[in-house]
């Protein structure tokens, strides 16, 4: 497996011939340790990275990874990874807490341009360009409409927990009771933006509507990603967040809130 991944690499990178060196990836399959999700992550990284050839020698003979547990040497190179981004740059580390936090606080995954209409108040994040370093860690945002999805679940436990203890590694860390609070408050945002009188829908629970026989019918085309995500999960979301959301927002938007969400998530299936 380790040799096929390697392969693969050389052939889309179109390095020379015979890379990396048949040296090389004996030590690479020794360090793998039949880890594959060490394997595949840094498969992934390398197909990404400018300079693979340096970068693999990095992680075989400097960073001394084949010696530790397989916890530590997964988190050892989901450091390694994060290191490559832009944090000497305030505006990146700003929008990867505000991503990334998005992402490890959500309910279901969320495809980027939700992920972007949910922090539609700050019109210069490029959630893209934000996860695109993170391509060996993270599927899903570069296609449109394909959910955005953390590879596996030690990455998720590296950026809630484990950072926690570490110094070095504190500024990758994701409070998720935190952003869980933003994100409760970004989906009261789409509600009061979106919950419009013209959403065939609305108005339901309020006896605005003439009678009909049960909840009416939702069509679809009317109902975004986000704002079908906002009524499903905003209520969960505060509540896991432990912190008053709501008493942020006005006493009616909240009611409105309440009214209008059962009536679309009752008859809306995204």
């Amino acid at each position: 497996m380790s040799q096929d991944r390697l392969h693969y690499i050389s052939s889309r990178r179109q390095l020379r011939a015979g890379w990396p060196g048949e040296q090389r990836i004996r030590d690479f399959t020794q360090q793998a340790g039949g880890l594959f999700m060490w394997v595949s992550t840094i498969s992934e990284y390398l197909l990404s990275a400018v300079y693979p050839d340096r970068k693999l020698s990095t992680l075989l003979y400097e960073k001394n990874l084949g010696s530790l547990p397989a916890e530590a040497k997964m988190d050892a190179l989901y450091a390694e990874v994060l290191k490559t981004c832009a944090w000497d740059d305030d505006a990146f580390t700003h929008d990867y807490k505000l991503v990334i936090g998005t992402i490890i606080a959500a309910k279901i995954p969320l495809s980027s341009s939700a992920l972007q209409s949910l922090h539609r108040e700050h019109p210069n994040l490029d959630v893209k360009e934000i996860l695109r370093p993170l391509s060996s860690v993270l599927i899903g945002f570069f296609n449109e409409g394909q959910s955005v999805r953390i590879l596996h679940q030690s990455f998720r436990d590296f950026l809630t927990y484990r950072t926690e203890s570490s110094s070095v590694h504190e500024r990758f860390q994701v409070n998720e009771r935190e952003h869980s609070q933003r994100l409760a408050l970004a989906c009261l945002r789409v509600l009061n933006e979106g919950l419009t009188s013209d959403l065939s829908c609305t108005g339901y629970l309020s006896g605005l509507m003439p009678e009909t026989d049960g909840i009416p019918l939702v069509d679809g085309s009317q109902v975004t990603e986000v704002l079908w995500y906002a009524c499903r999960f905003w209520a969960e979301t505060h509540h896991r967040s432990g912190q008053s959301s709501a008493a942020r927002c006005s006493q009616p938007l909240a009611s409105v809130c309440l009214r209008e969400t059962d009536s679309l998530d009752g008859g809306f299936k995204f």
